[in-house]
């Protein structure tokens, strides 16, 4: 029996926490069933076989992540909080997912078992060095009784639980059902699965960023034996959800550290309870906006927790200045191999706190070794870019590095599809005003008042306004109102200004937040923020409840086929989707979808382009503009032998502006007229014969 210094934790605390999971998995299973027309038994058996199967691949990846953290974290000669610890392993770990999946080396260049075997390893390692540590004396982490506060990350986290097994593609409505999902997150690990590493696709313009998280799917693919075929993963939809469940988890990881980069940034003498960080904790966990993203196989919690981690680690007084500098350097380099925009939305709250706690004389010794750190993260990124485009940072910095593959008139579309036009007043006004000109009552709130940030905004600004109001306060609140401030001017000139991507600045507001509460010791602040944290919780529910017309969990126990169009069986293909995935089951079959970017749900092998990439039937009929003839046999002899033409995802397209120029209506008429054409009321399909 182990000794009282080797306990972990007590039992009764044991229970209580294992009470804690159970009334989160309860409440998930209890809005899976209230959100689906199917009976509560039927759903509930789905979403409990969906969550234990999701929660064993992705724990197994974040497990590894945790081990990892703690070899890596023994140089620094610090005992460090768990979850800069996390977040550590978990920056590596999407490194060597990223590096290893671009070598092949996880996928099939050494051979497919040799790809498994790898894709196994890394976690591997994490978890034996995990449990090694769990069985020495005096170094595992104790666990104490779970905070009250905790009751406060309940709704949040039981609304990620339950939208993060439903298949990618029925939810949200402010993200179109999902679409950069099918199109981007997990449609170009699909194709880098089948290719048996990861690339830049010259069909896929996004898969030229860092993407770490989408390295990370492609991992949990490999893992699952998907490497060279990864139809069985996208029919069996287990590797779908255990995707987004690794996001949801990396979400409550991103809780857990801002409660804690809250912690540290307090001052001397006035330090956060458990309570106030578990309610910060809960704030954010409950906020509609992070619910949306969290429980998707997106990125963006991934940059929070990352972010937050390097927050932490740049406010951690147990490292030196050039410990913390390394640390917060290469956990922000992380952040922005997630998603580039971390640099200048999360970037400069790392700074401020890093350096406003560091001695002036110290700065360039403080600035060094996280500036190297950082490069080395995002190396494998910059030469992958180089080498595929001749541009390292493509499909940025054209006018400096080059377009690579791309034309001038392409570089020139993607920029204005990527930018905001309107002066600094229109930009300001769109940030806190609706917008009149736009569609769904989500989506004409491009700023800080979309519904889907609920009170977060007003309730981070009376928390700061309570932390310079009291004077052991200011110097706490400072760096993180400058970074709050920084980065939503960055956010105003830099970005399309979109709602969504505020939410790298959910770090500073957080952490203040949870600060706000340390400011009353009468426990009135930490009440009102339990207060607002519940009503955003109640925010989230309606939002759940409002989906799909009150049908939510429809696709959780429907499954994959309700996006894959295979059942039934025996009756007609009414789309063109349904009848490739039915009938076009020969190996040699290729797809070539023309408008419909979203590649993820056709089975057979099929090329999706996006609208800022050159489209194979712009080059043949480039080639023969005179000659609508020969356009079937020149897409043969590129290796295809169906186009699916999408009419009205053309149509919007081009009324948007962001269209080829190259795909006039009078060619696309020519295109439709080819022999050989079957029309459904999604797209027409085209059998192509040489």
């Amino acid at each position: 029996m182990p000794s009282p210094d080797q306990q972990l934790i007590d039992s009764r605390d044991l229970a209580k926490w294992l009470g804690l999971i159970a009334l989160v998995f309860v409440g998930s299973w209890a809005l899976a069933a209230v959100a689906s027309p199917v009976d509560a038994v039927t759903t509930v058996s789905a979403a409990f076989r969906a969550q234990i199967e999701s929660l064993l691949w992705a724990g197994a990846y974040l497990a590894g992540a945790l081990g990892i953290g703690l070899l890596a974290g023994r140089p620094l000669g610090a005992r460090l909080p768990v979850t800069l610890v996390w977040t550590l392993g978990l920056a590596i770990q999407l490194f060597l997912s990223h590096l290893l999946g671009w070598l092949g080396i996880v996928g099939d260049a050494l051979g497919p078992a040799a790809g498994l075997v790898v894709a196994w390893l890394i976690p591997g390692v994490g978890v034996a060095a995990l449990m090694a540590h769990a069985g020495k004396r005096g170094s595992a982490w104790r666990v104490g009784p779970p905070p009250l506060g905790l009751l406060a990350i309940v709704p949040g986290a039981s609304l990620l639980l339950a939208a993060a097994v439903v298949p990618p593609g029925w939810l949200w409505a402010s993200e179109f059902g999902g679409y950069d999902t099918l199109a981007y997150h997990l449609s170009l690990p699909k194709d880098w699965l089948a290719d048996g590493r990861l690339t830049t696709l010259q069909t896929n313009v996004y898969s030229a960023l860092p993407s770490s998280m989408e390295a990370a799917f492609y991992h949990l693919g490999a893992m699952m034996g998907g490497v060279g075929d990864p139809v069985a993963l996208i029919m069996s939809g287990a590797w779908l959800t255990a995707s987004k469940t690794l996001h949801a988890l990396i979400a409550l990881l991103a809780a857990a550290t801002l409660a804690e980069a809250a912690r540290a940034i307090a001052p001397e003498g006035r330090r956060l309870s458990a309570t106030s960080a578990a309610v910060a904790s809960g704030l954010l966990l409950a906020t509609p906006w992070v619910v949306v993203t969290g429980s998707m196989a997106y990125n963006e919690l991934c940059v929070v927790a990352l972010a937050g981690g390097a927050t932490l680690a740049a406010a951690c007084s147990e490292l030196s200045p050039e410990r913390r500098s390394l640390l917060a350097g290469l956990l922000l380099a992380a952040a922005a191999a997630a998603k580039p925009t971390a640099v200048f939305l999360a970037g400069p709250t790392v700074a401020a706190v890093l350096l406003m706690r560091t001695p002036l004389k110290h700065w360039a010794r403080a600035v060094y070794p996280g500036v190297l750190a950082g490069t080395i993260v995002l190396t494998p990124w910059l030469v992958r870019n180089a080498l595929a485009t001749g541009n390292p940072v493509f499909p940025y910095a054209t006018e400096l590095f080059g377009t690579g593959h791309w034309s001038a008139e392409q570089a020139a579309r993607w920029a204005m599809g990527h930018r905001f036009d309107g002066s600094i007043i229109d930009r300001i006004a769109a940030a806190v005003l609706p917008q009149s000109d736009t569609g769904t009552t989500v989506e004409r709130f491009r700023g800080l008042s979309n519904p889907q940030w609920g009170g977060f905004w007003p309730l981070s600004l009376a928390a700061f306004a309570a932390l310079f109001a009291v004077k052991p306060f200011r110097a706490a609140g400072g760096p993180l109102a400058v970074g709050l401030g920084v980065g939503i001017v960055f956010w105003l000139l830099l970005t399309h200004v979109q709602s969504r991507f505020l939410i790298p600045l959910a770090v500073p507001a957080v952490a203040a937040v949870g600060l706000a509460t340390a400011v009353d010791r009468h426990r009135i602040a930490v009440t009102f923020a339990a207060i607002v944290a519940a009503g955003h919780g109640l925010l989230s529910v309606g939002h759940w409840l409002d989906e799909r017309e009150g049908e939510a969990a429809l696709a959780l126990a429907a499954g994959p086929p309700i996006f894959l169009q295979t059942e039934p069986a025996d009756e007609p293909a009414v789309t063109a989707k349904a009848f490739v995935n039915r009938e076009l089951d020969d190996p040699s079959t290729r797809v070539l979808l023309l408008g419909d970017a979203a590649g993820l749900y056709w089975l057979p092998r099929t090329t999706a382009v996006t609208t800022w990439d050159r489209h194979p039937v712009v080059g043949v009929i480039e080639a023969a503009p005179d000659d609508p003839g020969s356009w079937a046999s020149a897409l043969v002899g590129l290796g295809y032998t169906h186009l699916v033409v999408s009419p009205h995802e053309l149509a919007r397209l081009r009324a948007s502006g962001w269209l080829d120029p190259a795909l006039t209506e009078d060619r696309l008429e020519e295109l439709l007229s080819l022999p050989g054409r079957s029309a459904f009321p999604d797209a027409t399909l085209i059998e192509l014969a040489p």
